[in-house]
């Protein structure tokens, strides 16, 4: 009797790897390619002087009271949508003041995650979807290099020129992109066959 090598399970009997899906989809779409790519596209610290982002301080983006985020700044790149930039300013300028600065070492971390992390998201929801083992060790090194950024842009926030004045929201918008990589790394070092395995067929020799 010869065994056949053992079938993932179905992606509907590992929730685990069906959430990992989703979070890769929600960074391919909405993180990497328009919030992150906006310092990219518009590398330039879009307020210099402070006076954008004063006026749109307890601003609320819709626009409440009269008051709009939207339409805010002199020009826009072409790349995201323009109503992106202005949310993603806004939130900048109320919460997130490295986001506005966009030093050079920050412009590094988005660049890491256009040129790396972005493929990876694409390949990893084939990878994660089928169960192709292959997907292991390209998950563990997208987790230290995301972790590293993370734990680096934390400092920043925490404790760096341009802190943040709301430590506790800032840290809790970006513990998923350092504990969600962390327990896929986790899961891929230790487990010999983390999509788990159907029960193998046998056929005789």
């Amino acid at each position: 009797m010869a065994a056949r090598a053992p079938r993932p399970l179905p992606i509907w009997a590992r929730p685990f790897d069906l959430a990992l899906i989703g979070f890769f989809l929600l960074n391919f779409f909405v993180i990497t390619y328009v919030v992150d790519i906006e310092q990219i596209t518009a590398p330039a610290n879009p307020d210099p002087d402070g006076t954008r982002c004063e006026a749109l301080r307890e601003v609320v983006p819709w626009g409440a009271g009269g008051a709009t985020v939207f339409g805010a700044w002199p020009t826009y790149p072409a790349w995201p949508p323009s109503q992106a930039v202005d949310i993603i300013r806004w939130y900048g300028c109320n919460f997130d003041p490295p986001l506005i600065a966009r030093a050079a070492w920050w412009r590094a971390t988005i660049w890491s995650d256009s040129l790396l992390f972005g493929p990876f998201y694409a390949w990893a929801v084939w990878a994660y979807w089928v169960g192709n083992k292959a997907a292991r060790l390209p998950t563990v090194a997208w987790a230290c290099v995301i972790m590293t950024n993370v734990f680096v842009i934390m400092m920043e926030e925490l404790d760096g020129s341009t802190s943040t004045a709301f430590p506790v929201l800032v840290s809790a918008l970006n513990a998923p992109w350092f504990f969600v990589p962390l327990a896929a790394a986790v899961r891929m070092a230790v487990q010999d066959n983390p999509f788990g395995a159907s029960k193998p067929a046998t056929k005789t020799a």
